[in-house]
């Protein structure tokens, strides 16, 4: 129960340039949360889970990227170990 794993939910952060810019993960990994937390999460707030970011994030992408390669820097820089794109 200390793990949790979402799809399309916003993940808030306050390394980037405004703390109200989320970013939008198809999916995503955090270690260390409670799975349930008072019913369910509308979003994944970093500040809010004890400074738990996600060890993950998934990105899928179609026959035309729409900037999935560019957001690497977005996750390295609030400190995601493992960034994977597919390319269905």
């Amino acid at each position: 129960m200390d793990w949790y794993f979402s799809v399309d939910m916003a993940v808030y952060h306050t390394t980037g340039v405004n703390p109200r810019v989320p970013v939008v993960p198809d999916g995503f990994l955090s270690v260390g949360v409670e799975r349930k937390k008072g019913g369910t999460r509308k979003s994944y707030a970093v500040w809010e889970e004890n400074g738990v970011v996600p060890i993950l994030a998934l990105e899928i992408v179609s026959h035309t990227p729409d900037g999935e390669y560019d957001t690497n820097a977005i996750y390295a820089h609030l400190g995601v170990f493992y960034y994977l794109i597919y390319n269905l």
